[in-house]
């Protein structure tokens, strides 16, 4: 019994556009200009041949992605599939056996682990981590990968955010204590002021209520933001490129923007390239 919200197509897609708001399934190849989209999700059991394919969920495609006259893929959530070549790849993770020639935007991670993990001739650009068996080919055209570490970027725009606003806040109460000392100094003496100069005395009394509640909850974000930031902090034992099998010289690598080409190659067992806040670990 299938949900409604699914669509079935029992049958290879040839130059067809087709769209549904639910999850679409298809269970042979798409190919030559197709353009398929399923709002929920796309499953394709065959592989994809110069078509495109958008979904705003997952998209799984148990065989390849080839660029045939200009594929491309858009997942809003995971990317998985066997060999990418030659096609322009967004979502949110990739998730596949090997990648070349190929442009991958992946907003969280790229894994290229299973089956060969083969990475080159490819602009691979990741949120938060990349990973391969093997990176680079000799003599092969340029691999790039840059890795933004957008999840530890944000954390650390708001906590300069919060941190800013906690410095802000606090010398406006200071100022303002100023006051509160001096109504106390005066005491019933504050009754004898005008009415405008008491609505004034009011009012600053009450900005400190606000600012301290103000404060308090600075304090709170800022003290969750730093718990969140040392939790990210990359150690010897987090790297945000891993290759575990070989890295080939002249691989290009961005980590934050700061770029570096691989001088000579690495293999299993060889440790770990350290240079600044750029780590790249061979398993």
């Amino acid at each position: 019994m299938t949900d409604k919200s699914e669509k079935v197509i029992l049958e290879d897609v040839v130059g067809q556009s087709i769209e549904h708001e639910g999850v679409l399934r298809l269970s042979g190849d798409v190919r030559d200009g197709a353009v398929i989209t399923g709002k929920a999700g796309v499953h394709i059991l065959g592989s994809v041949f110069g078509a495109q394919i958008f979904s705003d969920g997952d998209i799984t495609i148990q065989g390849d992605i080839r660029g045939e006259g200009g594929t491309v893929v858009k997942a809003g959530k995971t990317l998985t599939a066997k060999n990418i070549e030659n096609a322009a790849i967004v979502a949110d993770t990739v998730v596949c056996d090997s990648i070349r020639k190929s442009r991958i935007h992946a907003y969280n991670v790229i894994e290229a682990v299973t089956g060969i993990g083969e990475v080159h001739s490819t602009q691979c650009r990741a949120g938060n981590r990349f990973s391969a068996n093997v990176l680079g080919q000799a003599g092969g055209h340029e691999t790039v990968v840059e890795v933004e570490l957008a999840d530890k970027n944000r954390v650390l725009r708001n906590l300069f955010t919060t941190e800013e606003s906690i410095r802000v806040s606090t010398e406006e109460l200071d100022r303002l204590q100023r006051v509160v000392q001096m109504v106390k100094l005066m005491g019933e003496k504050v009754r004898e002021l005008d009415q405008a100069k008491q609505q004034e005395l009011r009012a600053k009394l009450q900005r400190v209520v606000e600012l301290q509640g103000i404060l308090k909850s600075l304090e709170e974000q800022h003290l969750a933001l730093s718990g969140e930031l040392e939790a990210q902090t990359v150690s010897d034992n987090s790297y945000p490129v891993e290759v575990r099998g070989k890295a080939i010289r002249g691989v290009i690598i961005k980590i934050d923007g700061a770029m570096f080409e691989l001088t000579e190659s690495f293999s299993t067992g060889a440790g770990f390239y350290k240079r600044k806040r750029i780590l790249v670990k061979v398993f």
